[in-house]
């Protein structure tokens, strides 16, 4: 499985994503091998205070958005500081597991961050 960007696209709401990294991957597309789990890590700013924010990433097959299932999706419980404080920087390290069964593509991933709302923020 090939995840074809490493680019952080901000497109509106009050969460910065500064920089996303792959272990092992400095050039798209980063390989991942099926069976075997990827760690990423998000480094992101909220310009307000939030309470929480909670990742969904998806995998760009055929044009169309496929959520990837996360063991967890609450940044509070993947490193993030909560409540999370304005215009201070948050880490937090999500894990993908890439299944056997998934067929040996290359795709781009797209990250979103929802705060406790549920409205996109980054």
């Amino acid at each position: 499985v090939g995840v074809n960007s490493l680019r952080a696209d901000f497109t509106g709401g009050v969460v910065k994503i500064n920089s996303v990294d792959v272990p092992g991957c400095t050039t798209a597309p980063c390989v991942v091998k099926r069976g075997t789990n990827a760690t990423v890590t998000i480094n992101f700013t909220p310009s307000i205070q939030e309470k929480d924010i909670t990742n969904q990433v998806y995998g760009i097959i055929a044009g169309q958005k496929v959520p990837f299932p996360l063991s967890e999706n609450d940044a509070c419980k993947l490193g993030a500081k909560c409540p999370m404080p304005a215009n201070e920087m948050e880490t937090e390290k999500v894990t993908i597991q890439i299944l056997k069964i998934y067929p040996p593509i290359t795709l781009i991933a797209e990250w979103e961050l929802f705060d406790a709302e549920g409205t996109e923020q980054g």
